[in-house]
C-alpha cells in the first residue's frame, strides 16, 4: 500500500513528531510526506484532500503536528478500513476523554467497554486518521462547523463505518496555564 503522510500545521511541528517522520524510511519505503501550512485548519485540511485525491496513494495519513504517534502506526493499514482514527485522548480540564464516541441522540458520549483493537465508532477526531482512496472519492471535503464529528456523520450516511483502533496509542501534546 501507498501512503501519503500529511501533516496540517499553522507553525510547529513537535520533534517527537518529527523523529517518527525521520525513521519511516527504516520502517516504510511506500510512504511520502507532505507538511501543509495553512489557516483555517478545515481549509488545510481541504487542501491535503485534493492533493490526496489527486495522487497515485491508497491511504491518507493526517497527523496534527502537536501528536506524538507510535513507530508502529502505519501498520494501522493493514485493518482494511476506509476510515480509521489512531487511540487518542484529550483533557477537557477536568478529566481526560477518550476520542472514540457515540451518537446519544443529539450529542456524541466516549464510547464504553472498547475492546483491544478495531472499535467501530459513530465518530472520531481528525488529530491521527486514516483514509481510503474511495472514503475521500465519495466525501471529499471537510466542512467549517466542526470538521471531525461532521466529516463521520457524512462517512456513515454514506454507508462507511468509523473505527478507532486502540493498538495504536497517540499522545497528544497540550499547554496548560499556571
Amino acid at each position: 500500500m501507498n501512503i501519503l503522510i500529511a501533516i496540517p500545521h499553522i507553525w510547529n511541528i513537535r520533534a517527537e513528531l518529527t523523529e517518527f517522520l525521520l525513521t519511516l524510511n527504516n520502517y516504510w519505503h511506500e510512504a511520502k510526506i507532505l507538511l501543509s501550512w495553512g489557516r483555517p485548519i478545515t481549509a488545510n485540511r481541504n487542501k491535503i484532500l485534493k492533493t490526496f485525491k489527486e495522487s497515485w496513494f491508497d491511504y491518507l495519513l493526517m497527523i496534527d503536528s502537536d501528536i506524538q504517534p507510535p513507530k508502529n502506526l502505519l501498520e494501522m493499514v493493514n485493518n482494511d478500513v476506509d476510515i480509521c482514527s489512531a487511540n487518542i485522548h484529550t483533557n477537557n480540564w477536568a478529566e481526560i476523554i477518550k476520542l472514540a464516541l457515540e451518537k446519544v441522540e443529539w450529542w456524541y458520549r466516549t464510547k464504553q467497554n472498547l475492546k483491544e483493537w478495531l472499535n467501530k465508532v459513530d465518530a472520531t477526531w481528525t488529530g491521527c486518521l486514516l483514509l481510503s482512496k474511495k472514503a475521500i472519492s465519495d466525501i471529499w471535503e471537510f466542512k467549517w462547523d466542526d470538521e471531525d464529528f461532521n466529516y463521520c456523520e457524512r462517512a456513515r450516511k454514506k454507508w462507511y463505518n468509523v473505527y478507532y483502533d486502540t493498538r495504536y496509542k497517540c499522545k497528544h501534546f497540550q499547554i496548560y496555564p499556571l
